[in-house]
């Protein structure tokens, strides 16, 4: 018996890929329970995650003097851009 579980955050139209990315694979039987996430939440997960990815890599020299919120703000427009630009 597979006992894998995860916890997915991700919008209705990304369920299907998010549960993919997060390793479950096309024809398995999963059981899925959902949750309303206002903006505010989800602003402050993202900023959790983003935080996360910047916490694993060293300060790059043209970021050194600006707080982690400055490069987090940054990391999210950067991040906005891309989406829009797709």
């Amino acid at each position: 018996m597979n006992t894998q579980q995860a916890t997915i955050e991700t919008t209705v139209e990304r369920a299907r890929e998010a549960l993919v990315r997060t390793g479950f694979r096309p024809g398995w039987r999963v059981r899925i329970s959902v949750e309303y996430m206002d903006a505010e939440e989800a602003r402050e997960t993202e900023f959790r995650r983003l935080s996360a990815i910047l916490d694993r890599y060293p300060t790059d020299p043209e970021f050194q003097g600006m707080t982690d919120d400055e490069v987090t703000t940054y990391a999210c427009e950067v991040v906005d851009e891309v989406r829009q630009a797709r």
